[in-house]
């Protein structure tokens, strides 16, 4: 077989389309995708993911294509491009575009609208309809680290097995087609979301598990998203009261947990997360059906059975490790959860089987 020569590396304005380009064509390999193979802007790493180097442009950094379905395409950013770049499209099927980002230069332009301008960490979700166009531009010499999906908007729920109900009422419309173009969700990037987007942009090296990968980091970055937009009373209305209150019961679970041996006093735990006790301790018997006393205690139980089933410490050590001073109070409290004694228990090696309330999740 005759080798062919190599190809000239394209400029950087020549990498994108420059005409207009069907928001269809999003979910389908570009026609141009050989050359830019050959000229070694583009990597093939496996079926549906493609590496671009920018270094090859005169830029610096990589990003990652993964054509995930007919209706999903994710891009892991982390590169500099040595030249302004414009993307336009006519929109043919109603897109949402997600983006997360750790920083980022790039406006959003839909003909009749203000320009959206993204140049700060922060999540979004946008909107546009069928019969728009949308016109992205990027800076030259500035970099964009983030994650964005294209996503059909109808595809969306069916996409990540949700209902309508688990969509804040602001997105729902959108979500049906039927929305105007524009910001659906704008939220600042907390610990957890930047956490996250920073995992998604240095992905495993094995092409194979990327697609793995990037499916379950997407989809943890989306239920985060709609868990934020629904503490929000923007996005959902009266419900947002709602969602605090979950997330309140929440944070004092979580504060129980990190230190049951020695919890915080409720007054004191209250203070921490900006609430008063009669609300917090009414939030948490709505969501866990349990007290926090009540809750703290057996999870100092749980404790004391997996290490009473471990054998290494006695009945004693067991006590103090979980926080009782007295191995009497400690016997207590155990036979009153498990209906058998520390030494019972251990003797039978029962199961890890302790409930700590009906309705917790």
């Amino acid at each position: 077989m005759r080798s062919l020569s190599p190809l000239a590396p394209p400029a950087a304005r020549d990498v994108w389309p420059t005409g207009s380009t069907r928001v269809s064509a999003l979910w389908t390999e570009i026609v141009d995708l050989p050359r830019h193979i050959g000229a070694g802007v583009v990597e093939r790493l496996t079926h549906g993911v493609y590496r671009s180097n920018a270094v090859v442009l005169g830029g610096s950094g990589t990003q990652i294509s993964l054509f995930l379905s007919d209706v999903l395409r994710v891009q892991l950013s982390n590169w500099t491009l040595p030249s302004h770049t414009r993307l336009h499209f006519l929109v043919d099927r109603p897109l949402l575009v997600l983006r997360a980002s750790l920083s980022s230069d790039t406006t959003y332009a839909v003909p009749g609208l203000p320009p959206m301008l993204f140049n700060r960490p922060e999540i979004v979700l946008t909107h546009v309809p069928v019969g728009a166009q949308l016109i992205m531009d990027t800076a030259a010499d500035r970099r964009f680290h983030g994650v964005v999906a294209f996503i059909e908007a109808t595809a969306f729920l069916p996409t990540f097995g949700l209902s309508l109900d688990a969509i804040p009422p602001a997105l729902r419309e959108a979500l049906q087609g039927s929305s105007t173009a524009g910001r659906l969700v704008t939220l600042p990037l907390d610990a957890r979301l930047a956490q996250l987007v920073a995992l998604m942009t240095d992905p495993p090296r094995s092409p194979e598990v990327l697609p793995l990968f990037v499916r379950g980091k997407l989809h943890e970055l989306v239920a985060l998203t709609l868990d934020a937009a629904w503490r929000n009373a923007q996005f959902a209305g009266p419900a947002a009261v709602r969602q605090r209150d979950v997330y309140l019961a929440h944070a004092a679970r979580d504060a129980l947990d990190k230190d049951f041996v020695n919890p915080p006093r409720i007054p004191d735990l209250a203070e921490a997360l900006g609430t008063n006790q009669s609300r917090l301790a009414a939030v948490f018997r709505e969501a866990f059906r349990t007290t926090m006393q009540d809750y703290w205690v057996s999870r100092r139980i749980v404790e004391a059975q997996r290490l009473l089933l471990i054998g290494h410490l006695s009945i004693g050590q067991v006590a103090e490790q979980v926080g009782y001073a007295h191995q009497s109070s400690f016997t207590t409290a155990f036979r009153a959860s498990t209906g058998m004694s520390p030494r019972e228990y251990q003797q039978h090696r029962a199961a890890l089987d302790l409930s700590l309330g009906s309705g917790l999740v």
